[in-house]
């Protein structure tokens, strides 16, 4: 696994907030440009279309969200094609699985990811516990306690490390 243009592996410091080990593979995809828009660049135009609302399901700009989703899958099948095993695992959106609002977007993509390599494992090692405001709809970010608390935490499968936050 190699970092992209667009793909970047996060450096393993002693002093992360959660437990890795310099082993430990953690990747994030593109970097957004905060309050710039869709205009703003090309990821922040994917970014938009990914986020775009579940209430939009069945009308003309689901087909853009759609095409989000192919276009990250295609990204992750990419950045993981080799014969070793991965799990991947996403930040839970805002809302809470099961919510009427809830957006589906991780799980399209992981669907489209595994589907294509049979060695990627999706593991839920955290889930939003309480449905709170989409940070991109409020004045100002969540303090560290107002998230920890929204969220669930779970015990990740056994032979992939679990997460415990400081």
């Amino acid at each position: 696994m190699t970092d992209t243009p667009l793909w970047k592996k996060m450096d393993w410091m002693e002093d992360m907030p959660c437990r890795l080990s310099p082993s430990d593979h953690c990747i994030y995809a593109r970097e957004y440009v905060s309050r710039g828009g869709f205009e703003a660049s090309e990821t922040n135009d994917l970014i938009t279309n990914y986020k775009i609302d579940v209430s939009c399901r069945g009308g003309p700009r689901w087909r853009h969200k759609k095409r989000a989703v192919n276009c990250f899958a295609k990204e992750l099948v990419v950045l993981l094609d080799s014969d070793r095993e991965f799990f991947v695992t996403a930040i839970p959106p805002s809302k809470k699985r099961g919510a009427e609002d809830y957006d589906p977007r991780f799980e399209m993509t992981f669907d489209l990811l595994t589907k294509a390599l049979k060695n990627v494992h999706v593991i839920t090692p955290v889930e939003r516990k309480i449905s709170c405001q989409a940070v991109h709809h409020r004045d100002q970010r969540p303090s560290i306690d107002e998230i920890y608390e929204s969220l669930e935490w779970k015990d990740a499968p056994s032979g992939c490390y679990p997460y415990h936050f400081r």
